[in-house]
C-alpha cells in the first residue's frame, strides 16, 4: 500500500480537479492502494478549499438552445414544404408533358424533399446532443 500524507493526496486532487471529477480521482486513487480513509479525507479538504460553481444551464443558454433549434426547424420545414410543392407539381406535370426536364424536376425536388428532412434530423440530433452534455465540458469522468 503506498504511503502518501494528506498534503500529498490534495496536492494531487488539485493538480487533476480541473480535468477529472472528484468521484474519478477519487477510485483511482483507491485503485492504487492509498487508504481509503485518507482518501476521503483529502477529498473533504479539497471540497472545502473548492469553490462549487452552478453547474445548471443560464437562461441565456437555455434562449440560445432553443433559437437553435426553432431556426433548424423552421429551415428544414421550409425545405420541405416548397420542396414538396414543387416536386408534387413536377410529378403531376411530367406525364403530360412526357419531357425529360419534367423528370429530373422531380428527381430534383426529391432530392430536395430528402435534404430537408436530413437537416431536420440533424436539427434534432445536434438539439439531443447539446442538451444532453455535462455541465463542464473540460471534466473527464
Amino acid at each position: 500500500m503506498p504511503e502518501a500524507s494528506r498534503e500529498t493526496l490534495v496536492a494531487y486532487l488539485r493538480e487533476h480537479g480541473e480535468s477529472h471529477t472528484l468521484e474519478s480521482l477519487r477510485k483511482f486513487l483507491l485503485r492504487q492502494g492509498y487508504d481509503a480513509t485518507a482518501v476521503d479525507e483529502a477529498c473533504r479538504i479539497y471540497l472545502a478549499e473548492t469553490p462549487q460553481t452552478d453547474q445548471s444551464v443560464s437562461g441565456a443558454g437555455w434562449a440560445l438552445r432553443v433559437i437553435v433549434i426553432l431556426v433548424l426547424g423552421v429551415v428544414a420545414l421550409a425545405i420541405l414544404l416548397v420542396g414538396g410543392c414543387l416536386g408534387g407539381y413536377a410529378l403531376i406535370m411530367a406525364p403530360e408533358s412526357g419531357s425529360q426536364e419534367s423528370v429530373k424536376g422531380a428527381v430534383g425536388m426529391g432530392l430536395v424533399l430528402y435534404l430537408g428532412l436530413l437537416v431536420l434530423f440533424a436539427g434534432i440530433i445536434a438539439a439531443v446532443w447539446y442538451a444532453s452534455r455535462p455541465g463542464r465540458p473540460g471534466k473527464r469522468s
